[in-house]
């Protein structure tokens, strides 16, 4: 029996512990390759790694704590978030065989804090918005299935990239462009402001002389008298 309590006690503690989500590398300990492969404690860590939380009614486990049914019920949400963007609480309520909206809330909250799962609790539609949560532990039969989402991931990824450097590419193209032909559109510019000014000088240069208005009677006051004025007469020649 001696044997058995260590084992068990080392997956009692760690399927309890706060913040701990993945549980495959006990099987790498001594302790626990020595149980037979259809223990139930086997079972039990077996049902930590891979499993949901309806996985464990009616399987060959050791009864389970309340600390561990709770942690059942976090890595199960962290299963049903997988490779989804939102889910509604209906679904996760019916994933966790629960009815009070605020024991779901609570476990999401619990997994945010953790650090497991990055999303928002929309509380008007009821859906859980996801951005991205851990993975947990995978079988070895599952590495083909592993390697093509990873490889999948890759190719998204290479192709933003690459859709991205074509953006650019086409943006220095514009930018080259517009450099080149702004020294053109300068000279051009200037050419027609020199335009501008020739004309004004033939229509008012030539023709510009002043004439004088006398001063105004002496009714006016000391204050209002002023020198000659000066009118410019565009387009007329007085008297020589």
């Amino acid at each position: 029996m001696a044997s058995i309590a260590i084992p068990e006690e080392i997956i009692r503690k760690a399927t309890e512990a706060p913040n701990v989500f993945t549980f495959a590398e006990l099987h790498d300990l001594d302790s626990i390759k020595a149980l037979p492969s259809n223990s139930e404690l086997i079972n039990l860590l077996n049902l930590f790694c891979y499993g949901v939380y309806g996985d464990h009614k009616g399987a060959p486990i050791p009864p389970l704590s309340d600390l561990q049914i709770r942690k059942l019920r976090l890595l199960t949400i962290l299963t049903v978030c997988e490779y989804r963007h939102s889910i509604s609480y209906d679904d996760l309520l019916k994933s966790l065989e629960l009815t009070s909206l605020r024991e779901l809330e609570d476990l999401i909250i619990e997994l945010i804090y953790a650090n497991a799962l990055i999303g928002k609790l929309n509380q008007q539609k009821r859906l859980l918005l996801i951005e991205s949560a851990i993975g947990r532990d995978f079988r070895r039969e599952d590495l083909p299935k592993v390697k093509y989402d990873l490889n999948s991931w890759c190719n998204r990824v290479n192709k933003s990239l690459k859709d991205l450097a074509d953006n650019l590419n086409a943006a220095s193209a514009l930018k080259a462009e517009y450099l080149a032909s702004k020294p053109a559109e300068s000279g051009n510019t200037n050419n027609n402001a020199c335009q501008v000014v020739e004309k004004m000088e033939v229509d008012n240069g030539v023709g510009e002389e002043s004439c004088s208005i006398s001063e105004p009677s002496s009714s006016f006051s000391d204050k209002s008298r002023k020198g000659p004025l000066r009118v410019l007469q565009k387009g007329r020649k007085g008297p020589r």
